[in-house]
């Protein structure tokens, strides 16, 4: 799933989007709701970041609670491309959720 954190505030090289207006960045039980409505928990995500560090986070500590394997794609303006960073594999998923027993 290729899904941009927020529509509006940069193009990108998705059509979907967690958020798709300005949220409060101290409403964290809103963000979460968000995210929950459009993160499927049985996929991958690549997530294109957008600023707003908050509401980044809270996907990251979303995807670690539900064991989805994350990828941030950030810009690089020198190359005019986005360049992956993988924060949660689907090895190590697979790891937490076999070896270590951890329900999924």
């Amino acid at each position: 799933m290729k899904l941009g954190l927020f529509n509006g505030r940069h193009e990108l090289p998705v059509e979907n989007y967690i958020f798709f207006e300005a949220v409060d960045p101290t409403d964290l039980k809103g963000m979460r709701k968000q995210i929950a409505k459009a993160v499927k928990l049985d996929e991958n995500l690549d997530l294109y970041v957008t600023g707003l560090t908050v509401a980044t986070a809270e996907v990251i500590s979303f995807c670690f609670e539900n064991l989805i394997p994350l990828t941030l794609w950030h810009y690089d303006r020198v190359e005019n491309i986005y360049f992956p960073q993988v924060i949660l594999s689907e090895q190590r998923v697979q790891y937490l959720k076999f070896d270590c027993g951890v329900d999924a």
